[in-house]
């Protein structure tokens, strides 16, 4: 997508995350799988299995390293397809304690089949080789392709408790997906040395972005100011005080346009088209930069109705 962007004057060059896919696992004293289809309501199905299609098995489990974050230590999910079903079995381990099973759920292979465990943890599969995966609760997603059942494993790290997790993830149709069906724009960003995807879903009052260089997901509520602009969208490198190669997102207002910045020696930007949603997304990148700053002073466009306006980030 073409850009529109301002070089400012720079000594040097430089050089994003985790793929993303849905599903949940609910426990109580017995636990119930349910299936999700994108745009509808999670519901119970069983399709009867085509008898020509050989029964195809894989096994994922995903470690959690950061004690902090969960109390959970690990989750393993055992993936049955066959012929027009997929079986799911889920087990758990929570730190200092052994594996325990989660139950089981058979659901259309067409279908997500997904629930919650509990407030800390969301296990998940997904049709098909799924991309780009990411949380919308803020949550910290893992996903795992397995060839032999052509489903995305999925589990997420969360500390929600107002909804189900929703995710979002790239299809193998190319396109961004979330767990409801939403409509989706994105752009992909280049500044300095690698792009970032920027997205919106309107219908949600979310965006967000992420960097596979750098392994930074990030999606946050579309906020009340005229620019949203986010600090260290990738942090290439930190030694406690500067950032080494690093960039920065915005997002500026519905109907903005003629974007200009005025930054510091050695920042490069780029501005671009976010879809049809009247808005431009924003990265920003450089070499080298103290961590309390982004290197731009102040963003100046011309709003909606034709007046030049200037913001500091």
């Amino acid at each position: 997508m073409t850009g529109i962007g301002e070089r400012a004057p720079r000594p040097g060059g430089s050089p994003w995350l985790v793929p993303l896919c849905l599903l949940v696992l609910t426990v109580t004293a017995a636990v119930s799988w349910s299936v999700l289809r994108p745009g509808t309501h999670p519901f119970s199905e069983n399709s009867s299995p085509a008898p020509d299609v050989p029964v195809r098995e894989a096994s994922v489990q995903f470690s959690f390293d950061r004690p902090a974050d969960s109390p959970y230590e690990s989750a393993r999910l055992d993936v049955r397809r066959d012929g027009d079903t997929v079986t799911v079995t889920a087990f758990a381990t929570k730190r200092g304690r052994t594996e325990t099973p989660l139950g089981s759920r058979t659901c259309p292979a067409a279908g997500i089949c997904a629930t919650p465990v509990d407030n800390d943890l969301t296990l998940a599969v997904l049709p098909g080789s799924a991309g780009d995966v990411g949380s919308l609760d803020k949550g910290r997603a893992h996903a795992q392709y397995l060839e032999a059942v052509d489903r995305t494993a999925v589990a997420v790290e969360r500390t929600q408790s107002a909804h189900p997790e929703r995710l979002i993830w790239r299809a193998e149709d190319g396109l961004l997906h979330d767990s409801q069906g939403s409509e989706i724009a994105e752009v992909q960003v280049s500044a300095g040395v690698y792009a970032i995807t920027v997205f919106e879903i309107r219908s949600l009052g979310v965006w967000g972005y992420f960097d596979r260089r750098n392994g930074v997901w990030v999606a946050r509520p579309l906020g009340a100011k005229p620019v949203e602009l986010v600090g260290t969208a990738g942090t290439g490198t930190f030694d406690g005080q500067r950032f080494t190669e690093a960039s920065w997102v915005g997002l500026l207002p519905v109907g903005a346009s003629h974007p200009k910045l005025a930054t510091d020696v050695g920042v490069v930007w780029q501005a671009a088209p976010l879809g049809t949603t009247g808005r431009l997304a924003l990265a920003v990148f450089v070499d080298s930069a103290r961590a309390s700053r982004t290197g731009v002073r102040s963003i100046t466009y011309t709003d909606a109705s034709g007046v030049r306006r200037t913001v500091a980030p």
